[in-house]
């Protein structure tokens, strides 16, 4: 459940990020390799592992 929410979560901010920015596939990825980018990929896999902490 986690990894289709995380999927369906990664898949929308790639669309609004070239949709609505114009911007590349290529700028997103270099995005993501910033310290901003880092922290919020590692919010977004908290977000996944949720359904994991509720089982426990």
């Amino acid at each position: 459940m986690g990894a289709i929410a995380f999927g369906l979560l990664m898949l929308a901010e790639v669309t609004l990020w070239v949709g609505a920015f114009g911007a590349s596939m290529s700028d997103y990825l270099d995005e993501l390799t910033t310290p901003h980018g880092l922290v919020g990929l590692a919010g977004q896999l908290l977000f996944a592992l949720m359904p994991l902490a509720r089982r426990a």
